[in-house]
């Protein structure tokens, strides 16, 4: 194994990977690079319907009652999932408490309220980023976008209060 830190963090300031599995920011860490499915079957639309099917059913399938939450924003990808799923779903928010923050929680709770699914709102502050980064640091080896820190924090809210899966909107 080599170290090689400016090789490692060009590449991944550059593409979001480290090109050579066997080049890595300190020694005893070993990255793998993300390997796509090549056996992920796509499924075909051709309209608005088939889309709305296929939402509708990959949502079913994924919604476990009583065991399933969404991570919602304010934004269109997860409130196009949340639209699908039944009354009363969980439906996390994540509130950066910082100054001049974007909030979206309040559109957030329109989509809930429209939806009829249960908002609760994870406060995000510095300190969890504080405590949470050497762990996401231990686990994955490389840099991370401030995201991975909200996610892991809500991921254990949402385990802690008795859900086992989270939809999200990432990838629609």
């Amino acid at each position: 194994m080599i170290v090689d830190k400016n090789y490692c963090m060009s590449h991944y300031l550059a593409f979001r990977f480290i090109e050579n599995e066997n080049i890595n920011f300190y020694d005893g860490l070993k990255h793998e690079n993300y390997k796509k499915d090549t056996n992920k079957k796509l499924i075909p639309c051709s309209s608005a319907d088939d889309m709305d099917k296929v939402m509708r059913n990959k949502v079913k399938e994924f919604t476990v009652p009583g065991k399933t939450a969404i991570f919602l924003s304010g934004g269109m990808d997860s409130a196009n999932v949340a639209s699908y799923l039944p009354k009363g779903t969980k439906a996390y928010t994540f509130k950066c408490m910082a100054e001049n923050a974007i909030d979206e929680t309040k559109q957030a709770k329109k989509y809930c309220d429209t939806y009829g699914l249960e908002q609760e709102i994870i406060e995000m502050n510095w300190s969890d980023f504080e405590e949470l980064t050497p762990e996401l640091l231990q686990n994955d080896g490389v840099p991370f976008h401030s995201i991975e820190v909200q996610l892991l924090k809500a991921c254990k809210v949402a385990k802690n209060a008795g859900y086992e899966y989270i939809l999200t909107g990432g990838g629609t």
